[in-house]
């Protein structure tokens, strides 16, 4: 199936430039899934004080070969996806997004795997769907600067962690407009991978 074909991909890609063993395990405590995404709130000052017009650039050109990139250290807070205070030890879980504008027009995906491998996809109504519902992009045929937060809650309740301790992972991929992605040689076209990790236990409720 497509589907299964483009996790394969995703898979391969990430692998090859030294992702081994994703990891983005989001199961709420009261075991709600990626569809019911958190409710939105405001004032997190991670990433809110990343997205801002000292962030958006002129408009850049893509690559015209393969461009991944793994972010590390103070690149994380100026990436292309921001997860907030969470990311440093801190209780605040945000997915923001801050693009450049593009020369050309782009399609974005942003993207979080779970450890068993499943993916799933932001929508363009800023919704986590897993792949086997379609694959969605976060935004098609654009060639604006994006920044937005998609969405934020605490990773800590009454009782702790509210979310899975452990390793996640985050990510992003533009491409030219209209590139299908189920069928893309991921080793010779041209497109921007981004990803990091964080780390998630106890410590950030303390």
């Amino acid at each position: 199936m497509v589907v299964n074909k483009l996790k394969v991909l995703f898979l391969a890609v990430l692998m090859l430039v030294g992702v081994s063993a994703l990891s983005f395990a989001w199961t709420l405590d009261q075991g709600v899934g990626f569809k019911a995404a958190p409710q939105v709130m405001q004032g997190n000052a991670v990433a809110d004080d990343n997205i801002t017009d000292d962030n958006v650039t002129q408009p850049q050109p893509l690559p015209t070969e393969p461009t991944p990139k793994e972010l590390t250290g103070d690149e994380i807070a100026n990436a292309p996806v921001i997860v907030g205070s969470v990311a440093t030890g801190g209780k605040e879980m945000q997915l923001a997004v801050n693009f450049p504008p593009y020369e050309d027009a782009v399609d974005i995906y942003v993207g979080i795997m779970t450890p068993d491998g499943t993916l799933y996809l932001v929508n363009s109504n800023k919704e986590l769907t897993p792949s086997s519902d379609g694959l969605v992009a976060f935004a098609t045929n654009t060639t604006d600067a994006i920044s937005e937060t998609i969405f934020s809650f605490s990773v800590c309740n009454p009782f702790g962690l509210s979310i899975q301790e452990g390793t996640y992972n985050v990510y992003s991929v533009v491409v030219p407009a209209g590139t299908d992605i189920s069928s893309m040689d991921w080793s010779s076209d041209p497109y921007i991978l981004t990803y990091y990790s964080f780390e998630v236990n106890e410590g950030n409720c303390e």
